[in-house]
């Protein structure tokens, strides 16, 4: 099955910013908020679907595979996606 995504960006009141406490100098990273849930009932096998906001940039981004959000989390944060 081929992954395919949805993007749609939401705009928010007020954008975050990488977190400006840190004890050094951060390379790549990002702050996700990832929602998860069936499209149809799950006793009949419904696909799972995939939301994932990177909080800095307010980007809003939908996907049916989860190696799609993990490539996306790692171009996002600058990097590999995570194993």
């Amino acid at each position: 099955m081929l992954c395919k995504r949805r993007e749609r960006t939401q705009v928010q009141h007020e954008a975050e910013t990488p977190d400006s406490h840190s004890d050094g100098p951060r390379v790549g990273g990002g702050s996700f908020v990832i929602t998860t849930w069936r499209e149809s009932d799950a006793a009949q096998g419904g696909e799972w679907r995939f939301r994932v906001v990177h909080v800095q940039s307010s980007e809003t981004v939908y996907f049916h595979c989860i190696a799609d959000v993990l490539g996306y989390i790692g171009k996002k944060a600058g990097g590999s996606p995570p194993a």
